[in-house]
């Protein structure tokens, strides 16, 4: 589990970096949705579903992130 959730976060880095960079930030989009990622599915709540979905849609244009995520 620990390697899928480095990969994960190595690939919301990647993303952040090409799209917006910089490094994540307090308001950033990817940023924001970095805990609620690496969190197992049965712990998030529809409300915070609802909020990655938007935030991923926010920050990451060509679904990479997404695609890590759903793996």
């Amino acid at each position: 589990m620990r390697l899928a959730n480095n990969a994960l976060d190595e690939t919301r880095r990647r993303v952040q970096n090409q799209t917006l960079g910089h490094r994540g930030r307090k308001h950033d989009p990817l940023y924001q949705a970095r805990e609620l990622l690496i969190a197992g599915h049965e712990r998030v709540t529809e409300p915070g579903e609802v909020k990655l979905l938007g935030l991923l849609a926010a920050g990451d244009p060509r679904g990479e992130v997404r695609n890590a995520w759903h793996r």
